[in-house]
């Protein structure tokens, strides 16, 4: 980056007005360019420079030229008073990279009656390539006409982001805020999808684009003994997708519960089986375990 001095600039105007050239308007700013570097998706930086102006007329107008989307490039002030440019004034330019890929455009300045001066802008914008994490496999455990569900909640790992050159380095993730950008800004809230068995389902209950989580109800409806098995995957531009495979299995009912108590009562044999109460009653924790076997847990 191409940096011009404040002594340099001051010069300039100084030799123009001693060539008698005083009454045309001008400006000279302190950078030919602004290269911002190679940036992460989301997260901004920011490149200042000073402008000092004489002889002008009208306002000095800040514009943005070039830019595909048209709000990735910020600039602050966008408009320069004569007196403000006789003093010198320092812009601020914030690029906030929205798009994957290269991101140039021109700064123009103009004012009425001189030439305008054009300062290009380059940045290389790459993904986050973050990491989601989830459960790997999910069983739901539902008998023909009934319903089982459960939660997963998806979140992205630690990402560490190449810092501003004057900020430290941060990481962002895990629960950590990450900026907020509009949906249509390259990142968005997950995409869910299921592919296999029709008989799963899903609603996301909870999704922050801040932090980067989701929260899901996934939903089992066997219409038959099964098994069933499935694949929900989950997507989020800037980290790369999730899949989880989901497999529903039939529950027992309340005659097959039953059965196996009456069996404990009276096979000895059982290697489950415990003491029988005085009255032939089976303790509560001797049922949960048998439900636990009947569900291959």
């Amino acid at each position: 980056m191409k940096r011009i001095s404040s002594l340099t600039v001051m010069l300039a105007i100084a030799v123009i007005q001693l060539l008698g050239q005083d009454v045309l308007p001008m400006v000279v700013v302190s950078q030919e360019a602004l290269d911002y570097g190679e940036l992460v998706l989301g997260y901004p930086r920011s490149q200042t420079f000073t402008v000092h102006g004489s002889n002008l007329m009208n306002d000095v107008t800040l514009t943005v030229d070039g830019d595909r989307h048209g709000y990735q490039y910020q600039v602050a002030p966008a408009t320069i008073t004569p007196q403000e440019a006789a003093s010198g004034v320092s812009v601020t330019v914030k690029l906030v990279p929205m798009f994957v890929g290269a991101c140039n455009a021109n700064l123009v300045l103009s004012s009425q009656g001189m030439q305008d001066v054009v300062i290009p802008m380059t940045a290389q914008v790459n993904n986050i390539n973050a990491t989601i994490i989830g459960s790997t496999s999910l069983a739901l455990y539902a008998a023909v006409g009934s319903m089982a569900t459960t939660t997963e909640v998806l979140r992205w790992a630690d990402v560490e982001i190449p810092p501003d050159p004057n900020t430290p380095v941060v990481r962002r993730g895990g629960g950590e805020t990450l900026m907020a950008l509009p949906d249509n800004a390259g990142i968005a809230n997950y995409n869910i999808s299921i592919t296999g068995a029709k008989c799963f389902s899903y609603m996301i209950v909870k999704s922050s684009n801040l932090v980067k989580t989701c929260t899901l109800r996934i939903i089992y409806r066997p219409t038959d003994d099964g098994p069933h098995y499935a694949t929900l995957r989950a997507e989020c531009a800037g980290a790369a997708p999730i899949n989880i495979q989901l497999e529903g299995k039939p529950a027992a009912g309340i005659s097959d519960v039953s059965s196996l108590i009456d069996l404990l009562i009276e096979d000895e044999s059982l290697p489950a089986a415990a003491d029988v109460n005085d009255d032939g009653k089976v303790s509560i924790s001797d049922v949960s375990c048998l439900i636990d076997r009947l569900l291959g847990k």
